[in-house]
């Protein structure tokens, strides 16, 4: 999984290669914490503490497509009703974040 998160950046990255220089930093910035982000919940989400520990890095990962579509359409080519796609795909990630963590065990 984690070597997944490394290719898709480098891949969106190939992507993101013809912005504009005034946003190339904040991009790239972003675009590392929400790989960092991705990594964290595929790699510290201890099994034994949570129920459904697979919710949250399935989130993060929803939410890192989320994001995709969001650059694709800004930067490489527009995409109909992408707002649609990605608000979808957003709140999707948001709710299997959330229902992760509230859905983990209380007792040890």
């Amino acid at each position: 999984p984690v070597g997944f998160v490394l290719i898709y950046t480098i891949i969106l990255s190939i992507i993101l290669r013809n912005i504009d220089a005034a946003r190339i930093v904040p991009v790239y910035i972003y675009l590392f914490v929400i790989m960092g982000m991705t990594i964290s919940a595929i790699l510290f989400t201890p099994r034994e503490k949570f129920d459904f520990p697979f919710l949250i890095p399935i989130g993060a990962g929803i939410f890192m497509l989320s994001d995709t579509i969001i650059a694709v359409n800004q930067f490489l080519i527009p995409i109909t009703h992408s707002l649609v796609y990605s608000l979808t795909l957003y709140f999707t990630a948001q709710v299997l974040i959330i229902s992760g963590f509230v859905l983990r065990r209380t007792k040890s």
